[in-house]
């Protein structure tokens, strides 16, 4: 047997300006700015430890009810915390992250719905306070997965399918094992994100017509 002496070196770059970084980046987001007044976001908050995850979210907070949103956290972390609503709520407590401290409400439950099925016919879920949101912001780190090896391992795609998936979403997603991780994220991941721009769209139009409609039944009282 051989052995090697190797050396890493990770990238310096770091945030230093955590809220202008958030803001300019939100302020790019043409979906999210699309949306009308008053509408219900719901922010995610995990189960896994993420530096600054407070002051994220309340900048994050405080940008959308600066833009006339109406925010909220939905614990997005599978089955962790005993797979019960209030286990997760606990979760989110020992992470700093309670109703007190950012003064929107935190929506748990362990209820999931069904948005469909991959072409490899697993089911895809996505939690209920998710779901009939008007948005949907992923907070999450990215990082490499222990399990497995790919271009999706841990991160956005993974809160999206695993995390708002919800028990079910989460024991589907792993069912088939760590070598079928990836592709099983990647593809739950495609089609839950499809679904709900397809709702949120409808929603948006729905509030356009009424908004149109509001007018000019104003503009016929005032004639």
């Amino acid at each position: 047997m051989q052995l090697y002496e190797i050396r890493q070196k990770y990238k310096e770059t770091k945030v230093i300006d955590v809220k202008t970084v958030i803001r300019t980046e939100l302020q790019k987001n043409q979906k999210l700015n699309s949306l009308p007044d008053q509408a219900e976001i719901a922010i995610t908050a995990g189960s896994r430890g993420i530096e600054n995850i407070t002051r994220i979210l309340k900048e994050t907070i405080a940008y959308l009810e600066e833009n006339n949103y109406r925010p909220f956290i939905v614990p997005a972390m599978g089955s962790h915390g005993g797979a019960t609503a209030e286990g997760q709520l606990e979760v989110l407590h020992h992470l700093g992250i309670t109703e007190e401290t950012f003064g929107v409400p935190i929506r748990s439950t362990m209820e999931a719905v069904h948005l469909g099925n991959t072409p490899e016919n697993l089911p895809v879920y996505m939690d209920e306070h998710a779901y009939d949101a008007d948005g949907v912001l992923i907070i999450n780190r990215v990082k490499a997965h222990t399990a497995f090896t790919g271009k999706v391992e841990s991160g956005l795609s993974k809160m999206v399918t695993v995390g708002l998936g919800k028990q079910k979403g989460a024991s589907f997603v792993h069912a088939q094992g760590a070598g079928e991780m990836e592709h099983n994220i990647w593809e739950a991941a495609r089609l839950a994100v499809a679904n709900h721009l397809t709702k949120a769209r409808i929603k948006l139009n729905d509030h356009r017509v009424l908004e149109l409609k509001e007018g000019e039944e104003n503009n016929n009282h005032g004639n």
